[in-house]
């Protein structure tokens, strides 16, 4: 048999039997910790990319990229008027970190919200969908 750990003894009768995902139960037999729920999280720092909670990502296009290691990326979104209902096309730019400067005017790029990098640079450069061509 099975038998809870001394923090379970606070709950209710009904959790107290642990019945439930066999949260934190300990084989008599072989003294080994199970922890079912817990297991499939991460250890923290650990995580990269878009594991992370609450990191955006969207999907744009480069408009500017003269600076260094800096482009900016204007991402469409459809808002729904309050009054009408009728869907309205908003833009906003992001100036986007991309280290290896490989970013194009007019390439569709997705981006992913990150830490601070400068005063107005929040979002890296996570992949090129599509890349412009070039005509000359």
């Amino acid at each position: 048999m099975s038998q809870c750990l001394d923090w379970c003894a606070g709950l209710p009768k009904k959790v107290n039997n642990c019945k439930i995902a066999n949260m934190h139960m300990i084989d008599e037999n072989t003294q080994l910790e199970k922890t079912v729920g817990l297991a499939r999280l991460p250890v923290r720092g650990t995580q990269t990319g878009a594991e992370r909670a609450g990191r955006r990502v969207l999907k744009g296009t480069v408009v500017k990229s003269a600076m260094k290691d800096t482009a900016t990326v204007s991402v469409r979104h459809f808002v729904k008027h309050k009054k009408y209902g009728k869907y309205i096309k908003r833009e906003k730019k992001f100036l986007v970190h991309d280290v290896e400067n490989t970013a194009r005017v007019g390439d569709t790029v997705l981006i992913q919200e990150t830490r601070p990098i400068s005063k107005r640079k929040n979002f890296i450069l996570k992949e090129t969908v599509v890349t412009a061509h070039l005509e000359k």
